[in-house]
């Protein structure tokens, strides 16, 4: 009961994918400033939020095949430690 009040929905963890692998492909194309997702801008805060949510996700298992590389990919992009099961 309590890891379902703090761990985050399967869809936030599909969305926060979605945004990090187009911050992947941002980044890739050496653009470190505000964009556009889904109608919406992302920055730095956003994009901070969205790691949060595929960390809970990652931990609680949720999307864990589909979040945890791209995890990964952008902790290795913004020199963090990558997650160990990697």
């Amino acid at each position: 009961m309590i890891h379902e009040a703090f761990s985050p929905s399967t869809e936030s963890v599909q969305h926060a994918t979605r945004l990090l692998q187009q911050y992947i492909k941002e980044v890739a194309g050496e653009k470190r400033g505000a964009w556009e997702f889904e109608g919406k801008m992302v920055d730095q805060p956003v994009i901070r939020k969205a790691k949060k949510t595929l960390e809970l996700g990652v931990a609680y298992n949720i999307e864990k095949s589909e979040a945890e590389p791209v995890l990964n990919e952008v902790k290795e992009i913004d020199g963090e430690p990558t997650i160990v099961g990697k």
